[in-house]
């Protein structure tokens, strides 16, 4: 099954899959116990799925549909075209992903990191969101900040902002951060424009406890203020960079830019 899986041959694969899930099914537990179907395995193939090279998506724009499989009573592939673009490989992956949450196998942290991985890598938007609600409704899932970032950065990769804020809302209200999640919160709200909420984030990377600033962080911060015209506090936070060793050479390039400009 896995070779057929690293050969690309995503249909194969998942015919054998059936057959071994249906056998476990039929199986007493003691005389299948060399092919039960665990957390290890499905983490294996879903990793193997996720690193797999895309060669080409398929719309649904064109004639031919995208299927996906489910966990039906038939074991077939469902009548359900998939909306956009995904590659066949994240799709399977979303398919195991789907069937063993149904079987009620526990997903493992590293599967939700590989498949946000490749989300964000593939700009996958559809997959995201399904990935997006599988880690909502996981009862056994509780989301450390390396998800949160994750999660924030496929959302960032497939230009959905709003999506990317309400989840740092969520993990700011429950404190389920770190400075790496802020950063992802300030780059989004530079990228949109969002002042008054980048001044909110910006508050809160300045003056966490044994946060340093990143000069990134502060480069587009300043840059920000100064697309919104305000000139006053753009040049309080350069002196207050430089004298806190924040601020850098870039930053002074950010300001006369700006300075050029006017």
């Amino acid at each position: 099954m896995m070779a057929y899986l690293n050969d690309g041959k995503y249909s194969d694969a998942m015919e054998i899959y059936y057959e071994l899930r249906n056998y476990e099914d039929r199986s007493p537990s003691s005389s299948s116990k060399d092919l039960r179907l665990d957390s290890s395995v499905y983490e294996a193939m879903i990793e193997s799925l996720t690193k797999a090279v895309v060669e080409k998506k398929i719309s649904a724009n064109q004639e031919e549909p995208i299927y996906e499989y489910t966990v039906g009573d038939g074991d077939s592939l469902i009548l359900t075209n998939v909306e956009g673009d995904s590659s066949t490989s994240l799709l399977t992956a979303l398919t195991l992903f789907n069937d063993m949450r149904h079987l009620e196998i526990p997903a493992t942290s590293k599967m939700y990191l590989c498949m946000l991985k490749a989300c964000k890598e593939q700009r996958d938007d559809y997959v995201l969101r399904k990935v997006h609600k599988l880690i909502r409704m996981d009862p056994h899932l509780d989301p450390d900040a390396n998800i949160i970032n994750h999660l924030m950065e496929a959302y960032y990769a497939v230009g959905d902002i709003h999506a990317l804020l309400d989840v740092w809302d969520v993990a700011e209200a429950v404190g389920g951060f770190n400075e790496v999640t802020a950063s992802i919160a300030l780059r989004a709200c530079v990228r949109v424009g969002f002042t008054a909420r980048a001044n909110h984030v910006w508050d809160i990377i300045s003056n966490r406890k044994n946060n340093q600033v990143q000069p990134d962080d502060f480069n587009k911060y300043l840059e920000l203020l100064l697309m919104d015209g305000d000139a006053q506090k753009a040049i309080t936070l350069l002196q207050e960079g430089k004298a806190k060793g924040v601020a850098n050479e870039a930053s002074v390039n950010i300001w006369e830019k700006y300075q050029r400009i006017e």
